[in-house]
């Protein structure tokens, strides 16, 4: 990642160890209200009419940790509907375990000014820490190169750092 990259202490010791020790998340991409950010749209997934908060549709998907980021992919590429809502979007939260955190998603053409680098030492260490945690049967899906484009790189929400 670049200098322009987010500073992995946005998450907290707790919330790494959690993650850490987690297989999957649930992500929502779109407005979050209470103190995080809120966009005024709905559709999660930019079908249909703006319908509000309480349309949104969630996605169980598996994470990894690299250097203290958490790092997601849609292994269907760019074109998967939940990649293409986190690119309009670029917020929304996450659940693991009982846990919910407000987030920021940085995908390529976010418009976030913290996109993520096509580093090729990162997307190594993505693709290795996918296929040690989900095993061989990874480097076929989320260490393909469709899934390499559509790396998406969660921070924590911090409203000192994106209001």
């Amino acid at each position: 990642m670049t200098s322009t990259a987010p500073a992995a202490s946005a998450w907290t010791p707790d919330e790494l160890r959690l993650l850490a020790n987690h297989e999957s998340l649930v992500l929502t991409v779109g407005p979050t209200g209470g103190d995080g950010p809120t966009l005024g749209v709905g559709s999660t997934f930019g079908v249909g009419p703006t319908l509000g908060a309480e349309a949104r549709e969630s996605v169980e998907i598996g994470m990894v940790l690299v250097d203290a980021q958490l790092f997601v992919r849609a292994y269907r590429g760019t074109g998967s509907r939940w990649y293409q809502a986190a690119r309009k979007f670029g917020r929304g939260q996450i659940r693991v375990g009982e846990t919910t955190r407000d987030v920021v998603l940085h995908t390529s053409g976010s418009g976030l000014g913290e996109e993520p680098d096509p580093d090729a030492a990162t997307g190594q260490a993505v693709d290795a820490a996918f296929v040690a945690k989900y095993g061989a049967a990874a480097a076929g899906l989320v260490a393909s190169a469709p899934a390499r484009e559509a790396t998406i790189l969660i921070t924590a929400w911090t409203p000192s750092k994106h209001r």
